[in-house]
């Protein structure tokens, strides 16, 4: 590519008109741009195509929905996650209650049998609290419950 250059350079110099001859290592294309006096076409700015930047912001738009849809994925898992130990919280709780009135009524049985006054034993009392404790907190899983369906 040299040997064109020092052609054209010494052709200008004597107002000679310019003559190309090919030189072997020179490209094509560069021969034609010199010919016409243009700049070779690496260093042409290559125009914007309007399909292509469509389908990048195709791609963007795609991309942003997957992350948004990601997101809200984790989130509802999240949210099944502590629904569903929150359901077997509450059927835990049933479970002891139903255990615990069961409990009480036996009590309550015996003392009915002994002929003895039944709001004056201890045990009674305890399983009755135990169960208003236990009623309160399977109040308070239902509350939390019905927020996460919100």
């Amino acid at each position: 590519m040299s040997g064109i250059l020092d052609k054209l350079k010494r052709n200008k110099t004597e107002d000679a008109p310019v003559e190309i001859v090919s030189d072997e290592t020179a490209a094509p294309e560069v021969e034609a741009s010199i010919h016409k006096g243009e700049a070779p076409p690496e260093q042409e700015e290559t125009a914007r195509n309007p399909v292509g930047d469509r389908v990048h912001e195709a791609a963007d738009k795609v991309v942003d929905g997957s992350k948004k849809l990601a997101t809200t994925v984790a989130e509802k898992t999240g949210e099944a996650v502590s629904y569903s130990k929150l359901k077997l919280k509450l059927h835990n709780h049933g479970v002891h209650r139903d255990k615990l009135l069961a409990a009480l009524g036996s009590r309550t049985h015996e003392l009915v049998r002994e002929k003895a006054a039944i709001y004056k034993d201890d045990r009674v009392q305890s399983l009755i609290e135990e169960v208003e404790t236990l009623d309160k907190e399977i109040q308070t899983v239902k509350a939390s419950i019905a927020a996460i369906g919100q």
